[in-house]
């Protein structure tokens, strides 16, 4: 197993990977929006690859005062194996190299699996804190939804099911058997 900074060649495996293991994409996903951000801290973005096949990656940042943790994800197979936490382990050294003081993970409520798993290597729920968001092109919505629908019908999502959100376009999908 090798741990490895991300490139952007790794754009369509890392992808897949993120809406395999059932994350969502997002406007800030888009392959120009990833090319800026490894840009500006390549180190933080990691991928665990064996024999030439991404199984597990973590988006990590840092905006000079917490670290961040986002999109961290592994292929169902390789669930429950210890590859997340290996991940977050060597994104965590490498935040501490830069003075990174805290870490936050941002993980969406319904998220069970995600929540459990980040409590579980030592991330505390922060009650009182609450994440907005906001757009600033609304072309983006559109065209994160149609690259969603797109991805998913590439790697064997059937029946898509897409509804506005309050200002998201929110998919649910089932797997082809």
């Amino acid at each position: 197993m090798q741990i490895r900074e991300f490139r952007l060649a790794d754009y369509d495996s890392v992808l897949e990977l993120w809406l395999e293991a059932g994350l969502l994409f997002r406007p800030g996903d888009r392959k120009d929006e990833v090319a800026k951000k490894i840009k500006r801290d390549p180190e933080l973005f990691l991928v665990a690859e064996r024999r030439g096949k991404i199984l597990a990656a973590v988006m990590g940042a840092w905006d000079g005062r917490r670290g961040w943790i986002y999109h961290l994800a592994v292929t169902p197979k390789a669930q429950r194996r210890g590859l997340g936490t290996i991940l977050v382990r060597e994104l965590e050294r490498r935040m501490s190299r830069k003075g990174v003081v805290k870490v936050n993970a941002v993980v969406y409520r319904d998220n069970r699996i995600s929540r459990w798993f980040f409590k579980k290597v030592g991330y505390q729920l922060d009650e009182r804190s609450l994440l907005f968001g906001k757009l600033l092109h609304d072309k983006d919505l559109l065209e994160g939804a149609t690259t969603s629908l797109n991805l998913l019908n590439n790697i064997g999502a059937t029946r898509p099911l897409c509804g506005p959100g309050r200002r998201w376009v929110l998919c649910s999908f089932s797997w082809a058997s």
